[in-house]
């Protein structure tokens, strides 16, 4: 049995932001060897390609082409690997291990302190399998529909957000995967993928996965206008920048 894999992506298009994502992406790494040691870290950063959208949102384009490279990585893979999908905005806080004890072909993570939206599509795992590339491959082409088509992609969005959520969120109500025989389980953002719903609920003891996005990503990287974080996200901003300084020292240890 070949070892875990973690795979994720950015995109460096020497945007104002970029270099947030290379420091992202650096922590996630750092963070993932630290606590998954004997899994594959697999972050890349991808060029950036623009993609005709009435939507006019570079967020949808980026979502979009994440998910198309996530697809081709499930698609080359070969039966039995276990692979977790995960946003290069996000850093590891406990070993992940635990993940593949569950049950599941494909899991991703669900809000359980109320929201609007009751799925985050950043983090995903699968074991791979005919029944999981066919999934992934619907899910990308279900993105691609919606990238194409606003008002389909509005339909779902008010229900999901976002536009990988959203297309995720019209498979499963649509029954995709019990068509397909798979086993889709959810798991906690709490502990999996601990994001806006779940900050205040985040626990060293039981969150794995932070997710750095909206006010926690403020406050990493603070403007030059005052930013009120908010206490809930303060640990989390204190723990990103403890490892992107151990990040910083293994880097200069090594040259």
């Amino acid at each position: 049995m070949n070892p875990p894999r973690l795979e994720a992506c950015y995109f460096s298009d020497g945007s104002s932001t970029a270099w947030r994502w290379r420091r992202l992406a650096a922590v996630l790494t750092s963070s993932a060897r630290l606590h998954c040691p004997d899994w594959h870290i697999h972050v890349v950063s991808l060029p950036w390609q623009r993609l005709p959208t009435p939507h006019g949102s570079d967020a949808h384009i980026a979502n979009t082409q994440k998910l198309d490279y996530w697809n081709t990585l499930v698609q080359q893979a070969t039966d039995g690997e276990q692979i977790l999908l995960i946003d290069a905005d996000t850093f590891i806080t406990r070993p992940l291990d635990a993940l593949w004890d569950l049950p599941f072909d494909l899991a991703y993570a669900v809000r359980t302190h109320f929201m609007h939206y009751t799925i985050n599509g950043g983090v995903i795992a699968l074991r791979v399998s005919a029944r999981v590339r066919d999934f992934m491959a619907r899910w990308a082409a279900e993105n691609r529909a919606m990238l194409a088509d606003a008002k389909y992609h509005r339909r779902w969005k008010e229900k999901y957000g976002g536009i990988n959520q959203a297309a995720l969120g019209a498979l499963l109500e649509l029954h995709v995967h019990k068509d397909l025989g798979l086993h889709v389980l959810t798991v906690p953002c709490q502990e999996w993928n601990c994001e806006e719903s779940a900050w205040a609920q985040f626990d060293p003891h039981s969150t794995r996965i932070v997710h750095v996005k909206g006010r926690l990503r403020k406050a990493v990287f603070p403007s030059s206008i005052k930013h009120k974080q908010g206490a809930d996200v303060e640990p989390l901003v204190a723990l990103w920048k403890a490892e992107e300084q151990r990040a910083s020292a293994r880097r200069e240890g090594a040259a």
